[in-house]
């Protein structure tokens, strides 16, 4: 029982470092798509000030 637990926690752990691994590969698109939101955020609120 406790050694499955182990190697489930193992798992994950693997699978916490992938996406880590993911991530950091990544950043340079979240940036961008971060960038885009921002503008449409912006874009949004202002056509709500003008209704």
């Amino acid at each position: 029982y406790f050694l499955k637990n182990d190697l489930n926690f193992e798992d994950k752990n693997i699978n916490v470092f992938k996406v880590l691994d993911g991530s950091l590969n990544n950043i340079d698109f979240i940036r961008d798509d971060y960038d885009e939101l921002l503008k449409l955020t912006v874009f949004v609120t202002n056509l709500k000030k003008i209704k």
